[in-house]
């Protein structure tokens, strides 16, 4: 069985959040992919403190594609530096694991 990873990245409007989310389906580097409601971040860019309310997308793939899939993130994402974070998920259900692998196709 393979490593599933959640791969997590903010964006300031929920359409962005979408684009990305519909790109990575389209291209089936991942199985799925959930857009939380707005949060409020805060953080230090360029020397000031800044805030801003902004979306969540957390996308689960596979191991395998998990570089790939932060390579479209990047490349699709508004932001100078986006915030691209992840981990390996240490358990899941043996049918969800299976679905999961099955629609993720990366070569």
């Amino acid at each position: 069985m393979k490593n599933i990873i959640a791969i997590h990245t903010t964006l300031a409007n929920i359409d962005d959040a979408r684009k990305i989310a519909m790109i990575l389906m389209d291209q089936k580097l991942i199985a799925c992919a959930q857009i939380s409601s707005p949060m409020e971040s805060i953080y230090r860019w360029q020397d000031k403190l800044e805030t801003a309310i902004e979306y969540t997308l957390t996308v689960k793939t596979t191991e395998d594609a998990a570089q790939q899939v932060i390579a479209v993130i990047e490349n699709n994402h508004p932001y100078d530096v986006p915030e691209v974070v992840g981990q390996r998920l240490t358990f899941s259900a043996k049918n969800y694991q299976q679905w999961l692998e099955a629609e993720v196709k990366y070569d």
